[in-house]
């Protein structure tokens, strides 16, 4: 067997590279170290920084985020009393011309043949008793030609019933205004 001397194993050189080497790596662990705590001291002052400024316009913005709420509330307000006023003002518009409306209803379909008409603003439902198709047809074109009306259309051809009370030689023609 062959002696080991375990109080000199490395020689001189060895012992000395192997200091080098050890120094070496403690100062470049050191400065890693120094270097992601320094990166990472920069990116906590920034988190830092923006939090601060956020809470800052935070605090600035909060009235203004009243006064937009309170504006769009306004907006609301201001829509809904627009439509209100829209519908008013049909409906003024439509009681006024209510008459000449009737006139020219009852002019074009007569008197005798109109069953029902309702009314809704400018929009209206009428039930006319017809001798046939072509007349419905002619009552339609007759009230398209009159200005107040702009949207006929025939709903409805049924064979007309009055209480109860079956008429063959008649149809009952639903027509609407939109």
């Amino acid at each position: 067997m062959n002696s080991i001397n375990f109080i000199k194993t490395l020689g001189p050189k060895q012992q000395h590279a192997l200091a080098r080497w050890y120094t070496v790596s403690i100062i470049l662990t050191a400065c890693s170290v120094l270097g992601i705590l320094f990166i990472q001291s920069q990116q906590l002052y920034t988190l830092y920084t923006v939090h601060h400024q956020h809470a800052t316009a935070h605090q600035q913005a909060t009235p203004s985020m009243q006064l937009l709420k309170h504006h769009q509330q306004l907006k609301d307000q201001e829509h809904s009393i627009a439509q209100k006023q829209a519908a008013i003002t049909s409906m003024t518009h439509a009681q006024r011309h209510m008459p000449t409306y009737l006139s020219t209803i009852i002019a074009a379909t007569g008197a005798e043949n109109l069953v029902s008409l309702t009314f809704n603003g400018t929009a209206f439902t009428m039930i006319v008793l017809c001798d046939d198709a072509s007349t419905a047809l002619k009552y339609i074109k007759q009230l398209q030609s009159a200005e107040h009306f702009t949207q006929i259309k025939l709903i409805a051809l049924q064979p007309s019933t009055i209480n109860g009370k079956q008429f063959t030689a008649t149809i009952m023609t639903t027509i609407k205004n939109l």
